[in-house]
């Protein structure tokens, strides 16, 4: 996939590489980067119990453990993520559980928490249900200065509009991005 002299390819056999943070490379090897990287990043949730504060365990639980794993959903196509984000959905949940005393929470409180804090939920959004719009927005966010640097790239995704993920970008682009 990648040149055998690249920096940080692994080979002419390798599959992928990473690039700020963010795989690249096969299907396979997005897929197995994403899961890998997530179960890294939940690590700290079984960890929380140890603190006797439960503001301070929600407080990281929110602010670190359920934030960290933004920074993928932003770079990788949903499809790829998907799986792995269910899986951090899960141990997100199973943190809060681990928090909150009494039985376990119903799917209406689940829906709750899910919500932002300003209008009454606990700021823990779904990183499956999210991952869309985060690969949408962060593509929005930076298309018009890619095509400005590389006006070839302007010329590629013009004739692409046949692809619709392309005609997505450029609807976000459009819609919320060039107006401001």
């Amino acid at each position: 996939l990648f040149p055998a002299d690249m920096p940080g390819a692994g080979g002419a056999d390798s599959a992928g590489v990473e690039v700020l943070g963010v795989p690249v490379g096969t299907d396979a090897y997005v897929r197995d980067f994403v899961e890998r990287r997530v179960r890294q990043l939940d690590r700290i949730i079984p960890a929380l119990s140890h603190i006797q504060d439960p503001q301070v365990q929600y407080l990281l639980l929110r602010c670190c453990a359920n934030a960290r794993v933004s920074h993928l959903l932003r770079g990788v196509d949903p499809a790829l993520v998907a799986a792995a984000a269910e899986e951090h959905d899960r141990a997100v949940w199973a943190g809060l559980q681990s928090i909150l005393p009494g039985p376990d929470l119903s799917d209406r409180a689940r829906r709750v928490a899910r919500l932002h804090i300003r209008i009454g939920g606990l700021g823990l959004p779904s990183a499956a249900r999210i991952a869309p719009a985060a690969y949408l927005g962060s593509w929005a966010l930076v298309l018009a200065p890619l095509e400005a640097a590389c006006p070839l790239l302007r010329d590629v995704v013009e004739r692409s509009d046949q692809i619709p993920a392309v005609r997505a970008l450029h609807q976000a682009h459009a819609q919320h991005v060039a107006p401001a």
